[in-house]
């Protein structure tokens, strides 16, 4: 049975050459620290507790007066991974520089990736994509390879949030205001062929806009719901979407990517150094995201809760202060 890792406050310090063997790790760094304070304790903790904590699911949030439990999906132990061939990367040839680091070795001429940096990773970069989930950011799930296109399509239909599975239309962020016009035509459309009206209509006409409809949802149909540029965009395959790269690094946008070590990881904010074209590695990589966006829509009612009773808790001590 997989067990938690519970993070919670007491006003004392960690020493942290020398983690605690025990099921809750108390630390605190400030009133309100950052999740990604508590993130990099996680492999120090785990690497002393191999034995008990394989897989860490969770590290918590302060919020009112209590610890906020933020829960990031089970991660497969390095075997599997491997099984999964996560460790492959590119040619040496066509590797990129930046990505020295996250490589463990060559074999044969190809580069072998780290998979201790990739676990890390996946810990550390799912909790803050859940987190942005659950404070009601706008991300956009990227992937247009035919390897990933319908697992994109899949998680996007499944969980209602963005995607771009066909093609990265230029100047989706650049040009935002195009893309609100042609989504909402294309909803113009739709509403009037559901319509009483549409049936009065010449057949060849009809077809014909059938047809447009169509053809606009398969370029930009995953982004039909989006209201605003996105906070975030979760990229697979760096090289590939480099358009959306350039246009999310121009307006400011956050960047999580997968990773491979033909790709620029400075180009991107959050990396998961991984193979990126093996179908069961990109099962795997897709699943856990899959699980962390559902993860942080189900922990936005209890955010709002745990919002509102601060909010209480301070205008009862304004009351009483009074």
């Amino acid at each position: 049975m997989q067990e938690d890792l519970r993070l919670t406050w007491f006003p004392g310090k960690v020493n942290l050459k020398r983690p605690p063997r025990m099921r809750e790790l108390f630390f605190l760094t400030n009133p309100k620290p950052h999740v990604g304070e508590l993130i990099s304790l996680l492999p120090l903790v785990v690497k002393r507790n191999r034995s008990r904590y394989q897989n860490p699911t969770c590290c918590a949030h302060s919020w009112a007066e209590g610890a906020f439990i933020m829960a990031v999906p089970v991660i497969p132990d390095i075997r599997d991974l491997m099984e999964a061939g996560m460790h492959f990367g590119h040619a040496s040839g066509k590797w990129h520089p930046k990505m020295k680091p996250y490589i463990f070795a060559t074999r044969d001429k190809l580069h072998i990736i780290d998979l201790e940096q990739t676990r890390t990773k996946l810990v550390e970069v799912l909790a803050i994509l859940e987190e942005r989930i659950r404070d009601g950011k706008t991300v956009i799930l990227v992937g247009t390879k035919k390897q990933v296109s319908e697992k994109v399509k899949e998680i996007g239909q499944a969980t209602g949030i963005p995607y771009v599975d066909v093609r990265w239309l230029g100047g989706t962020m650049t040009n935002f205001v195009e893309l609100q016009k042609s989504t909402s035509r294309m909803k113009k459309m739709e509403s009037f062929l559901a319509s009483p009206e549409a049936e009065k209509m010449i057949k060849k006409e009809k077809v014909a806009m059938e047809g447009e409809v169509a053809r606009m949802n398969h370029k930009f149909g995953g982004l039909r719901d989006l209201t605003k540029k996105p906070d975030a965009l979760f990229v697979i395959d760096v090289a590939h979407e480099h358009n959306a790269i350039k246009e999310a690094r121009n307006e400011g946008i956050e960047i999580f990517a997968i990773v491979d070590t033909n790709s620029n990881p400075d180009l991107v904010d959050h990396v998961i150094p991984a193979n990126d074209d093996a179908p069961k590695s990109l099962t795997i990589l897709m699943g856990l995201v899959r699980q962390t966006i559902e993860n942080g829509q189900k922990l936005i009612s209890l955010k709002r809760e745990a919002d509102a009773k601060k909010e209480e808790v301070v205008a009862e001590e304004e009351v009483a202060s009074k």
